[in-house]
Formats: structure tokens, C-alpha cells, sequence
């Protein structure tokens, strides 16, 4: 990586045109398309734990926690147990059916309690899909880390043939060593890249991170559905 850093930091400060090294055909786009791709799968990542993870804080979390600072006032909540929100909204819907008196309102909130805490299950049943899936885009950022050290080896050796050729002070063998790994390392990262693009199962993990969500939305739907 210091290596990798260090030529980058030279091929800034002495920038040379390629007049002599051409990359192979396509491989600009390819590589655009590419990064595109690859700069996606951090985004994924990021949607992928922010659905896992939003019921365990932000402004919500807060204001129920005030909430039940003053519910307490009138009832039996002496405190949340400062869970994810639907335990701790399930949580005090059990606090205020132990604390009314009218059967009617009582059993509103005993529904209430266990509609929310049904949901808090299901969530969490959720966020282990999402677990995995974040796994899932872990494998591939790895695989991206690999083909930009290859990208980088490809800028690398560019440079340094064509900042020979250009010096015109060289052994012919030399030339034809870094022509050889120029070409073969360029061929070999279009692959490469192009192979990542098709195997990359992008498209497959955005469904599985919609229908995960979809199916936690539609039983929470259901938990909730007796209050209509």
C-alpha cells in the first residue's frame, strides 16, 4: 500500500503524456463502467445497515424517551428499557395496561404492546438477512480491492515504459520486459473488471434487500392490522 501511495505521489508530480503506451481497446469505458459499480457496492452497504439498524436511535428514539418521562408523571413507567423502538414502544403500551383501570382501554393497550412487540421479532429476523447480505457486499468490496491493485499495477508500469521510451536511453530487453507486463496486466484487468461487472450480482442483492424489508413491512402490516 506505501508503494502503491508512493507512485501515485510520483506520477502526480511528474506527469508525462502516453504517446507511446496505449492501453488496450475499451478499456477506459470498461474501467468507468466499472468504478461505477464498485463505487455502488459502499452505498449498498451503507442503505443495506441503515434499514438494520434505524429503530435503535435518531430523533424518534429520543422523543420517546422524553415521552415516557412524562407518561410517568400520571403512571407506573418508571423507565424505557432503551431497546430498539418497537421493544421499547411495546414496552410502554405494557406499562400503561398495567396502569389503567378501564377494561376496554386496557386491552387496547395490551394489543398495542403485543402488536409492537411482534414487530420488534420480526425486525430483528430482518436485520439477520440484512447481516448476511452485508457480507454478501463484503466479498465483493474485497474483490474490488484486488482488481484496483491490479488497476494500479496497469498505471504503474505504463508510467515507467513510457517514461523509458521517452528517455531514449535504454537496453532493448528492458523495453520489451515492461511492454510484455504492461500488455498482459492490462488484458488481464479488462477481464477481470468486465468478469466482476457480470458475477457481481448486483441486481440480485437489491432484490434481496427489498424483499427482505417488503416482507418485515407486510407483517408488520399484519401485527397492526386489528387497529383499523
Amino acid at each position: 500500500m506505501m508503494q502503491d501511495a508512493k507512485r501515485y505521489i510520483e506520477r502526480k508530480m511528474k506527469k508525462i503524456d502516453y504517446i507511446h503506451t496505449k492501453l488496450p481497446e475499451g478499456y477506459d469505458d470498461v474501467e468507468t463502467r466499472y468504478r461505477k459499480v464498485r463505487d455502488e457496492i459502499s452505498v449498498l452497504q451503507g442503505v443495506t445497515k441503515g434499514l438494520s439498524n434505524y429503530e435503535f436511535g435518531g430523533t424518534i428514539l429520543k422523543n420517546l424517551s422524553s415521552w415516557s418521562t412524562t407518561l410517568g408523571k400520571s403512571t407506573n413507567i418508571k423507565s424505557l428499557r432503551r431497546d430498539d423502538i418497537y421493544t421499547d414502544t411495546a414496552f410502554v403500551g405494557m406499562e400503561l395496561a398495567n396502569s389503567v383501570s378501564d377494561k376496554h382501554l386496557k386491552q387496547v393497550c395490551s394489543d398495542f404492546s403485543a402488536s409492537y412487540e411482534g414487530i420488534a421479532a420480526d425486525k430483528r429476523k430482518m436485520n439477520e438477512k440484512m447481516s448476511d447480505i452485508v457480507e454478501e457486499l463484503a466479498v465483493l468490496k474485497k474483490k474490488c480491492r484486488h482488481i484496483d491493485h491490479q488497476r494500479t499495477t496497469v498505471k504503474n508500469t505504463r508510467y515507467d515504459l513510457e517514461e523509458l521510451v521517452q528517455s531514449n536511453v535504454y537496453k532493448e530487453e528492458e523495453k520489451e520486459a515492461l511492454e510484455k507486463k504492461f500488455t498482459k496486466n492490462a488484458k488481464e484487468v479488462v477481464v477481470d473488471m468486465t468478469e466482476f461487472m457480470h458475477l457481481s450480482m448486483i441486481n440480485g442483492i437489491i432484490m434481496k434487500i427489498a424483499q427482505a424489508h417488503r416482507e418485515f413491512c407486510e407483517k408488520a402490516a399484519d401485527h397492526l392490522a386489528k387497529f383499523n
